[in-house]
């Protein structure tokens, strides 16, 4: 293969590697485009309070697997707390 074909071989590649990052440029840009409408849509909610101003979610009763006793997230006021969230299928 002459010099000329060669270079020209490897020019065709690079065009294609341009243009197919340029494609998944603008995927990643539309999915960030569509992820922040979705949030937008959703900080739009109103927060529904109980009466001692607490998010409802934080007053939902929860039991204790091991010991079968009842207790809320707002029990843990002021502490951190991780909730792992499990589900079986």
């Amino acid at each position: 293969m002459s010099r000329a074909k060669r270079r020209k071989s490897q020019k065709q590649k690079g065009q294609k590697q341009s243009n197919w990052l340029l494609r998944g440029g603008a995927a990643v840009v539309a999915i960030v485009i569509v992820g922040l409408i979705i949030l937008q849509l959703n900080t739009e909610r109103e927060v529904v309070l109980t009466e001692d101003g607490r998010p409802t979610w934080q007053t939902i009763e929860l039991r204790d697997a091991r010991t079968g006793e009842t207790f809320t997230l707002a029990d843990f006021d002021n502490q951190d707390v991780v909730v792992k969230i499990t589900s079986l299928f």
